[in-house]
């Protein structure tokens, strides 16, 4: 595991998936992390009790890093919800409900993006609480 999360932080370094690239190819380099980041979206959830909750945060705007990943960490968690932040939202953006074709769960609508720009690298930023 730590070799694999040391990979994925170095491509990450390497890509600043929280900027736009110079590069849009290097937007392939993302895949081996998400499949990192769903398994520790989908443990974090697993391991909320009910009436826990769960910040969860990236430092991308990649909606495969994510939206997805945040689509990913409800499937199989009976329970868990993503609910408003709660915070002044002034200057965040709504997330994404469809991206390439695919339609992410309603409640990924309640998670708010930072875009890039030159003040801010982007990110995504959703609260989940297990209800059940």
């Amino acid at each position: 595991m730590a070799r694999s999360w040391g990979a994925c932080r170095a491509a990450d370094r390497g890509l600043g998936s929280g900027e736009l690239p110079a590069d849009p190819g290097h937007l392939a380099v993302t895949q081996g992390s998400c499949v990192l980041g769903q398994s520790a979206a989908g443990w974090g959830a697993a391991a909320l009790k009910v009436s826990g909750r769960l910040v969860y945060s990236t430092c991308s705007f990649a909606p495969e890093e994510n939206e997805a990943n945040l689509a990913y960490m409800l499937s199989p968690e009976p329970g868990a919800e993503v609910v408003p932040l709660g915070i002044d939202e002034s200057g965040l953006s709504n997330a994404l409900l469809e991206w390439r074709g695919h339609q992410f769960d309603v409640q990924v609508g309640h998670a708010r993006r930072v875009l890039p720009d030159h003040l801010w690298d982007g990110f995504l930023l959703a609260k989940v609480v297990k209800r059940a």
